[in-house]
C-alpha cells in the first residue's frame, strides 16, 4: 500500500480523498448549525418574539462609567420590569446554560452593592408589556462592560435607546454616586471629618475661599440668572506645608448637594485624562472638580516655556474654557509653584477666575495652630504658647504640627519609654525648645547647609558632581 492511500472498512483510498470527505463534513456540520440557532438565540428568540425575528441594540462603557451602568440597569429593571428568567450561556458551540455572574459595585466608601455581570435577563415591561433579552458581559481587550437589548423585531430602536436613556437619567439623577465625593476614577473617597473651620487660614484667605467656592456652589442657578457664567476656576497658590490640602480636603464637606471629584497628579498620566474627568464633572452637576499639585500634572510643570509645549496643558485649557461648556462646574487647583504655570492657564478669567494666596500663617495664626496640636498630646501646665509662636516665624502649619510631634518623641527619648511600660509621657519646655532648635537645623540643611556638611575634605570633584 502506498503511503498516501489510506485503510478504511471500505476499501483503499488515497489520502486525499479523505481530506475531500473531512472538508465535507466540516461544511455539512456548519451548515446544520447555521440552520438551527444556538440555544441563546433560540430562548430568546422564543420568548421576545414567539420564535420569530429579533431586531438587538448594542451599547458598551469603559470603566468606572460602565461599571455604574451595571448598577443604573439593576434600578432600572427592578422599577420598570417583571423578570422571568435569568440564564447565563457559555461559547459556542455548545451555548449551555452556566451559572450568571455577580459583580460588587461600589455605592459608598464603606458599602457595596451585589449586581448581575454576565447574564441574560429575560424581562417583560410592566407598562407595555413588551418582551426583552437584556444581556450584560464585559470585553476584557477593551477593559468595557458591554449591554444588548434584543426584543421583537418592528422598528423598536426608538423604544431600545429609551431603555438607556433610563439608565442614564437613573444614574445622573438617583444613583450614589450624584453627589457623592469621588476620586478621578471613579471609586468613592473616605472623607475626613474635617471642616474650614479646623483650618486656620488668614481672614483674606477664607472670605476668598468661601466667596468663589462655597458661595457660588450654593448660588449657581441664581448667579447665572442675569448671563453670568456658570463655571468657575480658583487657584490656591503657595509653599508646601500651609494648609491648601487640608483646605481642599475640607472642601469636600462644603460641597453641599455638589458632587465632588478629587484629582492628584498620579490621576493624570496621559491625554484623555483630564478630558474624562470633566466629561464626568459635567454629566453630575454641580460638581467641585479639586486639582491636586497643578503644575505636577502628567510628571512635569504645567510650563510651555521651558516644557516646549507640555502634553497635557492644551487639553486643561480646552476643558476649562473650550468647545464644551462646564455649566455648574467649579474647579480649585493648588500649586506650590504658581510660576511655572503657563499665563494662559493663570491670566485668563473663565479658566482660572480667583487667584488665593495661601502664605505661612502669621504670629496669631501659629498659636492657634499650636494650641489645636497641643490638645491632641500631654503637654505640661505653663507652656509658653506665645513664645513659641514668636520663635517660629515663618514656619508652615506642616512644621507647626511636626514641631509638637517632635518634642513628643524628643520627651520619650528623655524618658526612655518603652511601648510595653505604661509611661505616661508628658511634654515638657524643654522638650518643645530642644525640638524647635531640631527643626530650624534642619530648614538649614533643606536650604542647602547639607551639601556643606557631606563635602568630602580636600574632594575636589565633588562640587562638580553635585553642583
Amino acid at each position: 500500500m502506498e503511503s498516501d492511500e489510506v485503510e478504511t472498512p471500505f476499501g483503499i483510498i488515497d489520502e486525499q480523498t479523505v481530506k475531500a470527505i473531512e472538508k465535507w463534513r466540516h461544511e455539512a456540520v456548519q451548515e446544520v448549525m447555521d440552520e438551527v440557532p444556538p440555544l441563546r438565540a433560540r430562548e430568546i428568540a422564543d420568548f421576545v418574539a414567539e420564535g420569530g425575528r429579533v431586531s438587538s441594540f448594542y451599547r458598551s462603557r469603559r470603566k468606572p462609567m460602565g461599571t455604574w451602568m451595571l448598577l443604573a440597569l439593576d434600578a432600572v429593571i427592578e422599577r420598570d420590569f417583571e423578570v422571568s428568567a435569568v440564564e447565563r450561556y457559555a461559547e459556542p458551540p455548545s451555548s449551555a446554560h452556566i451559572p450568571p455572574v455577580t459583580q460588587s459595585v461600589p455605592v459608598s466608601a464603606s458599602e457595596n452593592k451585589t449586581v448581575l455581570f454576565q447574564a441574560t435577563r429575560f424581562v417583560t415591561e410592566k407598562k407595555s408589556g413588551r418582551k426583552w433579552a437584556i444581556t450584560t458581559d464585559e470585553d476584557p481587550y477593551c477593559d468595557a462592560y458591554y449591554f444588548i437589548f434584543e426584543t421583537a423585531e418592528d422598528d423598536e430602536e426608538v423604544k431600545m435607546q429609551a431603555i438607556w436613556k433610563s439608565m442614564h437619567k437613573w444614574l445622573v439623577n438617583e444613583s450614589p454616586i450624584k453627589g457623592g465625593a469621588l476620586r478621578a476614577n471613579g471609586s468613592f473617597m473616605s472623607v475626613d471629618n474635617i471642616s474650614l473651620d479646623d483650618v486656620v487660614l488668614a481672614d483674606a484667605v477664607r472670605k476668598g475661599i468661601t466667596k468663589n467656592i462655597c458661595t457660588f456652589l450654593k448660588n449657581i442657578e441664581t448667579f447665572t440668572k442675569n448671563g453670568n457664567k456658570n463655571s468657575r476656576g480658583v487657584l490656591l497658590a503657595g509653599p508646601p506645608g500651609c494648609g491648601k490640602t487640608l483646605t481642599s480636603r475640607a472642601l469636600v464637606n462644603h460641597r453641599g448637594d455638589a458632587t465632588s471629584i478629587y484629582v492628584t497628579s498620579d490621576d493624570i498620566r496621559e491625554p484623555g485624562d483630564l478630558t474624562g474627568i470633566y466629561s464626568m464633572a459635567r454629566m453630575l452637576s454641580p460638581t467641585l472638580v479639586i486639582i491636586e499639585d497643578l503644575d505636577c500634572l502628567g510628571g512635569a510643570g504645567m510650563d510651555r516655556k521651558q516644557r516646549s509645549g507640555h502634553p497635557l496643558l492644551g487639553e486643561f485649557l480646552e476643558v476649562l474654557c473650550g468647545s464644551t461648556t462646564n455649566s455648574q462646574v467649579v474647579t480649585v487647583a493648588s500649586t506650590n509653584h504658581p510660576n511655572l504655570l503657563d499665563e494662559a492657564l493663570i491670566n485668563r478669567p473663565g479658566r482660572i477666575d480667583a487667584i488665593i494666596p495661601v502664605s505661612p500663617p502669621d504670629a496669631h495664626g501659629r498659636r492657634l495652630i499650636l494650641r489645636m496640636e497641643m490638645k491632641q498630646h500631654e503637654v505640661e501646665e505653663g507652656i509658653d504658647i506665645g513664645t513659641l509662636a514668636k520663635k517660629t516665624e515663618g514656619f508652615t502649619g506642616s512644621h507647626l504640627v511636626g514641631l509638637v510631634n517632635n518634642a513628643e518623641l524628643e520627651a520619650m527619648h528623655r524618658l526612655d519609654c518603652d511601648s510595653k511600660d505604661d509611661v505616661k509621657v508628658v511634654i515638657t519646655q524643654a522638650d518643645f525648645d530642644a525640638a524647635l532648635a531640631e527643626i530650624k537645623e534642619t530648614r538649614e540643611r533643606a536650604g542647602g547647609s547639607i551639601m556643606e556638611e557631606i563635602r568630602p575634605s580636600g574632594d575636589s570633584s565633588f562640587a562638580e558632581l553635585y553642583s
